[in-house]
């Protein structure tokens, strides 16, 4: 059945852009292009995005490291793993949004995002997110979507509770120490908390909590993914 729904779309079928509310903002696939916007975004914004996630960007040495990172997410679309995009908001590169991680096997879907502050409190992310979730359940044939944020991250974790994810209390994802990747740079996690949301399709079979597995921080990681380029959730 996976197999059946993995291969029922193409590539390009996927690789369509949306637009966001009245805001004049656009949100498509990542393409190489944009590696020189994204690596001036983050310069750009290191410092009040670190005060979300000290993680973010703190080893983005140079654009190389961008270039990196959107090559393996370029290729990881093409493989169907994941569906990186970009939100650009009157031509400019305001952020990221996608699924980091499709998981065929248990049909889940890994939401991450991040954008520049001078976008947030727009209603952009919870509009793009609304957005993503209907492609993974009307497009992808997902039974459920995942959102995993620091617990620090209060306007993330409201954007799950605005779209009606739930709260699993029962799942803990904690690094301790973990070293992983981000845009093409080694980060060292410390020890953080994360508190992980899912939302489930009408025609869902299976139990999410069940369904969802704890790839970003833990063993399996490495086992899901042949490329561990991610980024975590610092709106």
């Amino acid at each position: 059945r996976t197999k059946k729904i993995r291969s029922s779309f193409t590539v390009d079928e996927l690789t369509r852009e949306f637009e966001v509310g009245p805001h004049n903002v656009v949100v498509r696939p990542v393409e190489e292009r944009d590696a020189i916007d994204l690596y001036r975004t983050i310069l750009r914004n290191r410092r009040n995005l670190q005060q979300i996630d000290p993680t973010f960007g703190s080893k983005v040495k140079n654009l190389g490291c961008v270039v990196e990172g959107v090559q393996e997410n370029m290729l990881a679309l093409q493989q169907k793993r994941a569906l990186p995009m970009v939100i650009v908001a009157n031509g400019t590169l305001a952020g990221e949004i996608g699924f980091l991680f499709l998981d065929w096997d248990r049909l889940v879907g890994y939401i991450g995002y991040w954008l520049s502050p001078e976008f947030q409190g727009k209603g952009i992310m919870s509009t793009a997110v609304e957005n993503l979730i209907k492609i993974g359940f009307e497009d992808l044939g997902l039974e459920h979507v995942d959102i995993t944020t620091r617990r620090t991250n209060s306007p993330s974790r409201r954007i799950a509770e605005r779209l009606g994810f739930t709260y699993q209390s029962g799942i803990r994802d904690e690094v301790r120490g973990f070293a992983h990747r981000l845009t093409g740079g080694l980060i060292r996690a410390g020890n953080v908390q994360y508190d992980i949301y899912t939302l489930s399709s009408a025609n869902a079979t299976t139990d999410a909590a069940k369904a969802r597995r704890p790839m970003f921080f833990q063993r399996e990681f490495k086992k899901l993914a042949s490329s561990d380029h991610t980024f975590t959730n610092v709106l």
